[in-house]
């Protein structure tokens, strides 16, 4: 779980940094990498709801435990 966390932490970080770096790309050169944008969204995209996915498993474990215990 605690390095589910630390994983998480760090795409959403990576992902606010890029953005911002093709932001201010965008700002200074009128041109945008459109396709490589596109990419890591997608990738985060997909990223996201694997994380999603194990922690309604994480959830639905512990309920059974405590229905069990």
């Amino acid at each position: 779980m605690r390095f589910m966390k630390r994983l998480l932490t760090a795409v959403y970080l990576y992902l606010g940094i890029f953005f911002a770096l093709c932001l201010i790309c965008w700002i200074l050169t009128g041109e945008e990498p459109a396709a490589l944008i596109a990419g890591i969204s997608a990738a985060a995209g997909v990223e996201s709801v694997i994380a999603g996915c194990m922690r309604m498993r994480e959830m639905q474990e512990e309920r059974r435990r405590d229905q069990d215990g």
